[in-house]
């Protein structure tokens, strides 16, 4: 990957360091040298205050130069000067620490010391040297500051420090002068006046030009930052490689939650930032999981509503168009015959009962028909209230029987009743009766030449027990077995017609299972089942 976070890490890496050794680079070629003569200087500037504090101090109590070192110029040892009525513990103490001062400057800074008092007498601790005494000379009388190479670096109204560079022939025994080698060197003096006015000083210090060190250093500086830069890489590259492996399986997690899938898991037991974010994507998987499924559960729910409310709507547009169609017929001749009497077409009374038995005929027909549809809205509707109670199922069954025994009679039809008298169920018996009726009635009209229908009952699983209505007649097909529930659905229009059926009562019986939550239906029969082939209606019932 060309952007990945790792190159990234790695490259950011490799630019700091060679900022930063870039840095240091030129740093050192371009204040690493005035730093070490400013340091220098800030040495003799100490080095001249703290022997100032000294000197002034001894000659608060009486002492003079010569006191304090031995007229020579290799210095004074201790018991060597007379303390005869003078202070002697002062004296002890401040030539201890005077000398001792001197003798650290010297040995720790490399500073040389020479006081000069009013007489041109002047006292050191280092050993006689030519250059020294000409320099020291130089600056009593004053004449140095034009010579070259000669550089002022801070002057009060004490001192004065400076640079000075000189050029010196190395010598080299047995070697003739004329190729003895010349080379530089560089001091840094610092001279002028003690606080007295009078005592004269001269410290110098010998610098060393840094610029072939520093070229050295900076030659060492870019081999070293070579092998920082490609050892630091490695290391980098390998632990951001480590750090963004987590990251990665993060991003593949995400990409699968991008597609709604929500198997994979962060599994890694980690406490820094990567575990919590770890954790908080797996939480947010299962959140999003969770409510994906609420969406898909409502968007179902919602899928079935409207399927449910287009139904319901193409049932309505059904309905209406049912009951229009089924109300036209007996409308049409209620009017047609109204007329004809109104015209005085039945003008004798034989006629005229007819036309009138008519007129009543089909109005009783309509009102049937708006009764079993108030019916059947109330049962879909919840308005109507089922009474459930326990009750005897052949005495429902005998009570509906009995006021059918007219017809039945009247077609010669032989109907077998063949229920125990100890068969009780939970059920609305005015539902029941509903029931009973509906389908005796259906069979009625439906039977054949036969003329058989058989009331059974059978138990079935769940303490329930199934009724059933069988009559011989014509079986119907797959298609008509599961349509004849259905609102004004007429296998046989023309004999429904005849028997002034309306094509609701078995959707009453369907409306009434739903409602009790139970099951009803049909299915055809042969002769080996019973004496004639034909169809039964059942209509299960809770015993319990």
């Amino acid at each position: 990957m060309k952007k990945s976070i790792t190159w990234r890490i790695t490259i950011t890496f490799v630019v700091v360091i060679v900022f930063c050794l870039a840095s240091v680079y030129i740093f050192n070629i371009l204040f690493l040298e005035k730093l070490y003569i400013r340091n220098r200087k800030q040495v003799l500037v100490k080095a001249y205050h703290a022997l100032d504090e000294g000197i002034m101090e001894a000659y608060a109590n009486g002492y003079e130069l010569k006191d304090l070192f031995k007229n020579s110029k290799i210095g004074v040892r201790p018991g060597q000067v007379t303390t005869q009525g003078k202070n002697k513990e002062f004296y002890e103490s401040i030539e201890s620490n005077l000398a001792r001062f001197l003798r650290e400057i010297q040995n720790i800074y490399n500073i040389s010391i020479v006081l000069v008092d009013s007489n041109n007498n002047y006292y050191s601790l280092y050993q006689n040297n030519q250059r020294f005494d000409k320099r020291i000379m130089s600056y009593i009388f004053q004449n140095n500051e034009h010579d070259e190479g000669f550089q002022v670096l801070e002057e009060t109204d004490k001192y004065k420090i400076a640079t000075i560079t000189n050029d010196e022939t190395q010598v080299f025994p047995n070697v003739k002068r004329n190729i003895n080698p010349v080379y530089k060197t560089a001091d840094i003096e610092c001279f002028g006046f003690l606080s007295d006015n009078a005592t004269n000083f001269f410290m110098t210090t010998p610098i060393t030009s840094l610029k072939e060190p520093i070229e050295v250093f900076n030659k060492i500086l870019v081999e070293i930052s070579i092998i920082i830069i490609i050892i630091g890489s490695i290391i980098i590259y390998i632990t951001s490689y480590r750090l963004t492996i987590p990251i990665k399986k993060l991003a593949h997690i995400s990409e699968k939650m991008s597609s709604l899938d929500f198997m994979s898991k962060y599994d890694e037991d980690r406490e820094d930032e990567i575990g919590v974010l770890g954790k908080s994507m797996n939480k947010m998987s299962d959140k999003l999981e969770e409510t994906i499924g609420e969406l898909k559960s409502a968007n179902i729910k919602l899928k079935e509503d409207i399927e449910q409310r287009n139904k319901l709507d193409e049932m309505r547009q059904d309905f209406i168009a049912n009951v229009s169609h089924e109300l036209k017929t007996p409308i049409a001749l209620i009017q047609g015959y109204a007329e004809g009497l109104q015209c005085g077409m039945a003008e004798d009374k034989e006629n005229r009962d007819y036309y009138v038995n008519v007129i009543m005929d089909e109005a009783n027909k309509m009102n049937r028909m708006v009764r079993q549809l108030l019916d059947l809205s109330s049962i879909e509707s919840e308005i109507g209230n089922f009474e459930i109670e326990r009750i005897n199922l052949k005495e429902v069954v005998l009570q509906v029987t009995k006021s059918q025994d007219i017809v039945l009679n009247q077609k010669n039809i032989n109907k077998n009743n063949d229920i125990d008298e100890n068969i009780y169920v939970w059920m609305d018996e005015f539902k029941l009766e509903e029931v009973i009726r509906n389908y005796l009635t259906n069979a009625i009209n439906h039977i054949d030449e036969n003329k058989c229908i058989v009331i059974s009952t059978k138990e079935t699983q769940n303490d329930r027990v199934r009724f059933m209505v069988y009559n011989s007649g014509e079986q119907l097909s797959d298609e008509n077995l599961q349509n004849v529930w259905e609102k004004f659905y007429k296998t046989d229009k023309a004999r429904t017609r005849m028997y002034g059926g309306t094509g609701l009562g078995l959707s009453i019986v369907k409306a009434i299972a739903e409602k009790i939550n139970t099951s009803c239906g049909c299915y055809n029969v042969d002769n080996k089942e019973y004496l004639y082939s034909g169809i039964v209606f059942y209509f299960d019932l809770s015993t319990k």
